[in-house]
């Protein structure tokens, strides 16, 4: 099996699956609530991501909500919500309103997605597949499409940011610290007849280590807002990150062993040969 085959069976293994709101549902053992996909746009949001905070239990509604207006006057607007609950010990549990609920346990090293229609529980490895992911293709250096980020040092010039402190203040019953991000594309760098402005506003409560706020306008693809709200800082029923007495268990464990098996293989490849330059134009 060559390079580029088994980087494409580990992409196609991570891939999110879109639902019928638009937005991204990650694979089995990934526990969900990190990206928000509005068509073929894709942000990463905070959530619970695989951090393990913990001393600081709390449970909340998360709610995301997009919004585009074409030039013809129609308006693209999704919205999800969410319930996030985490414990003392950083366990963590995600109640998606497709009716999914995911438990990340990282004593017990344990990844658990829970159907209730059928009453299954998905049991995969503490690790997680997306660290397995990241450790496979960190150092690769591999552009897929137009899923590749922009080299900040290639930026220069180009953009120009803003960043401005916004103190403190209570955002939704929690304090939280803001910071308002001001980036300009200059006139002509992309076509555009004038500057355009990208306005990002982002609260983090220390008490929570969690994102409370954020609000992103982007005139190219309009506003999305993320925001944690019904905030309670207490403990959580413990019975929330178990899994239910009468559910049927279904162990998916050597799968997460197997993409360390990969992650090895991967690792042992000879480094893909340098790209020739391109010859200069004949004159």
């Amino acid at each position: 099996m060559n390079r580029l085959l088994l980087v494409a069976c580990v992409i196609a293994s991570a891939a999110p699956d879109y639902g019928q709101n638009g937005f991204a549902t990650l694979a089995p053992g990934i526990q969900g609530g990190n990206w928000s996909c509005y068509g073929a746009a894709c942000q990463l949001d905070e959530g619970f991501g695989n951090r393990v905070i913990k001393a600081k239990p709390f449970s909340a509604t998360e709610e995301r909500h997009s919004l585009q207006v074409l030039g013809d006057g129609t308006r693209i607007e999704n919205t999800e919500t969410n319930r996030l609950f985490r414990d003392a010990e950083g366990r963590t549990r995600v109640e998606q309103m497709n009716g999914t609920v995911s438990i990340y346990d990282p004593v017990a090293k344990l990844r658990v997605e829970l159907d209730p229609a059928t009453k299954t529980a998905r049991k995969g490895n503490g690790a997680g597949f997306s660290y397995l992911i990241d450790d496979a293709f960190r150092g690769l250096n591999l552009t897929v499409g137009s899923a590749s980020r922009s080299n900040p040092a290639t930026m220069k010039g180009v953009m120009a940011e803003t960043t401005e402190n916004l103190g403190s203040q209570s955002v939704n019953g929690v304090t939280a610290q803001g910071i308002r991000t001001t980036m300009t594309i200059p006139k002509g760098q992309i076509g555009n007849n004038k500057d355009i402005k990208v306005l990002t506003e982002r609260w983090t409560s220390a008490d929570l280590q969690m994102l409370v706020k954020s609000i992103n306008s982007d005139p190219r693809f309009g506003d999305t807002t993320y925001q944690l709200t019904k905030v309670m800082q207490s403990a959580p029923d413990p019975a929330l990150f178990q899994i239910p007495s009468d559910y049927t268990v279904v162990d998916q464990t050597r799968p997460g062993v197997q993409l360390k098996e990969l992650n090895k293989a991967l690792k042992a490849l000879p480094a893909l040969p340098p790209v020739p330059p391109v010859p200069p134009a004949k004159q």
